[in-house]
């Protein structure tokens, strides 16, 4: 089915509408082997900077910064966790030939991809021939849910769901 996909990083200096952004640096602390725990004076500044924390490809945080933002941390998982939660992206879907798969910007909490729901997105895999395609896939369709999310979360009147029932918790099988 080919190469496992690479993951590739992009500095932030590269993203134009991160240039004039106030970066708070700090060095987060491993919890339990894979846990990450921010340090609470970066948490505490970033807090006081922002109403709401956005998450990208860091990893599963745990600690004060889950309740630092007066509207939580956002954070995807492409992945509809009603039905698939965990990792890696989109594989498991694909090799359980779905026809669909989804995203999920969620509002962090301590549950692995359990968090209250701010959207959802479902994707057409049907025809994907490789696990790269699914990925780009359900990369693409997350890009226009932030700036939905965010507005979400600013709006008295949006109620953010919790699901009934969580997926299964997937691992990565290598």
């Amino acid at each position: 089915r080919g190469p496992i996909p690479e993951d590739r990083s992009t500095v932030l200096e590269d993203v134009p509408a991160l240039v004039d952004a106030t970066r708070v640096p700090c060095e987060p602390r491993v919890v339990d082997g894979w846990k990450r725990h921010l340090p609470a004076g970066a948490v505490s500044e970033a807090a006081d900077r922002a109403d709401v924390g956005v998450l990208f490809g860091f990893g599963f945080v745990v600690g004060p910064v889950l309740n630092a933002f007066d509207h939580g941390v956002l954070s995807f998982h492409h992945g509809d966790i009603r039905e698939y939660r965990g990792q890696p992206m989109g594989f498991w879907e694909f090799v359980e030939g779905e026809s669909a798969g989804g995203v999920t910007l969620q509002l962090i909490d301590d549950t692995l991809d359990g968090g209250e729901v701010d959207a959802t997105r479902e994707v057409d895999i049907g025809d994907a021939r490789r696990w790269r395609g699914v990925r780009s896939r359900l990369l693409a369709a997350s890009e226009p849910m932030l700036a939905t999310g965010l507005r979400r979360v600013a709006d008295p009147e949006f109620t953010p769901t919790r699901p009934d029932e969580l997926g299964d918790l997937y691992t990565i099988p290598w």
